[in-house]
């Protein structure tokens, strides 16, 4: 194994490991099908209606162009990321938000925390792990949960996330993992963009912020085929680019919902806060809250079980369904799979497109309700500031995300020119798609094993 520590001594090696190309048709692995899969984090379905991305719509047009990739719910990157890598729903694999609490192991899920990197938060078999068991080699470069050991097992080769590496690095890194000598070249080879959603996040679709950031992946994406391509390697792998959700419009501060005022009116507060609660005017607090999380949601965990009605009952009295819903956790609707997993929270306040919940001004308690600078300033401003956001409903169009694949092991569309060739499918597919292609035996999952029969030779 590479450990994390040893990574930068790696990629100086592959560095100078001499790339030649390869004069014969043979497959890279006997054993199996050579896959590279790349993940542009926020790249929504309609992206590809902007006509910025022939790059990634001709490897569609040649092989699989899914009319759309459904999300899990929350449409948001810790939980879909571990949906694609497992094929489970969330409510299976237990990362159920970017951050979250969990009563039975006291304790908080917070991507941003180098301790929430470990086994126990993280439920499933990642394709990765799956692809190691049966004696493949997989690299996992970036990819939300890749530095995980699950089952005392990593991916060979691994490497933090990092959004100073350029997207152009990450794929010379994938050709040049490819011309390793057999004994240690990589059958799977899993890599990440971010930058589409950071640009979603500050500018929202449609602005020229987002398109450059959509027009620099399909340029990576093209840079990787003709490197594919320059090596005689193009033919030899199979490539599948997916996204984890979409990204919907909003304009800061107009459509934020403020979580201390909605306390406030509804007659709570948190337990940390109480001195600061304003219902004076009020009657006396009685229920405390322990903590909100699931930003643009809102996940409500109170300090006592025995407060879960009444506090659903004073949030339920303060309700707008105009902009959000509060749910006790039994009754959270049945197609979002999101019910059997005791850290979901009790009570869940979902936001309807365009709004977002937060908290009013700093960090309070619930580190993703309030987590940038620029989030910050943007709330701050005298005039409402465009901004994207995600987490909704999976079934709205904005949260639409993507799946485009290419490969000898994929079949063909019957109208090469045809935008897409196959009805959409969901994110807890893509694991079944993935172990076929690898040809081992796939781990337990939720996933529709007919749609990789079908896509695949």
């Amino acid at each position: 194994m590479i450990s994390i520590t040893s990574s930068m001594l790696f990629l100086a090696f592959v560095a100078a490991s001499p790339i030649t190309a390869r004069d014969d048709n043979t497959p890279l692995n006997a054993k199996a099908n050579t896959v590279i899969l790349i993940s542009i984090d926020g790249f929504a379905q309609d992206y590809f209606s902007y006509g910025i991305t022939p790059n990634i719509a001709n490897l569609g047009k040649s092989g699989v162009f899914a009319d759309y990739m459904k999300p899990v719910f929350p449409t948001l990157t810790y939980p879909n990321h571990q949906s694609i890598a497992t094929g489970l729903y969330p409510e299976n694999h237990g990362l159920i938000s970017n951050t979250f609490y969990s009563e039975r192991l006291n304790d908080t899920f917070n991507y941003l925390r180098p301790d929430s990197f470990t086994d126990k938060w993280w439920g499933g078999e990642p394709f990765w792990i799956t692809a190691e068991k049966n004696n493949l080699t997989a690299v996992v470069d970036q990819f939300p949960g890749g530095l995980v050991e699950i089952e005392g097992i990593r991916p060979s080769y691994y490497s933090p996330y990092d959004l100073s590496v350029s997207q152009t690095t990450k794929m010379d890194k994938l050709i040049n993992w490819l011309e390793l000598p057999a004994a240690q070249r990589p059958t799977l080879l899993v890599s990440y963009f971010a930058e589409v959603d950071v640009a979603g996040h500050s500018f929202s679709p449609g602005t020229k912020g987002l398109k450059d950031a959509v027009i620099q992946a399909d340029t990576s994406i093209g840079y990787l085929v003709n490197q594919l391509k320059s090596k005689n390697l193009y033919d030899k792998v199979n490539i599948i680019i997916v996204s984890d959700h979409g990204m919907e419009g909003s304009m800061i501060p107009k459509d934020y919902i403020y979580i201390n005022d909605l306390l406030a009116k509804a007659n709570l507060e948190l337990s940390k806060n109480s001195k600061k609660a304003k219902c004076s005017a009020l009657k006396p607090v009685k229920e405390k809250i322990l903590a909100v999380h699931m930003s643009p949601n809102a996940g409500i965990y109170p300090v006592y079980d025995k407060d879960i009605m009444p506090l659903y009952k004073k949030l339920k009295m303060v309700e707008d369904q105009t902009k959000f819903n509060v749910y006790l956790k039994k009754d959270i609707p049945k197609r979002y799979i999101y019910k059997y997993n005791d850290r979901i929270p009790p009570v869940v306040v979902v936001a309807k497109e365009p709004y977002m919940m937060r908290f009013n001004s700093t960090l309070y308690n619930s580190p993703d309700l309030s987590k940038r600078s620029s989030d910050l300033e943007k709330r701050q401003s005298t005039t409402d500031v465009p901004n994207g956001a995600h987490g909704f409903d999976n079934e709205y169009q904005n949260m639409r995300a993507i799946f485009v694949a290419h490969g000898p092991a994929f079949k063909s569309p019957k109208t090469p020119t045809a935008s897409t060739n196959f009805p959409p499918i969901s994110a807890i597919d893509v694991y079944n798609v993935v172990t076929k292609l690898l040809k081992v035996p796939a781990a337990r999952n939720d996933g529709n094993a007919t749609i990789a029969t079908n896509m695949l030779i």
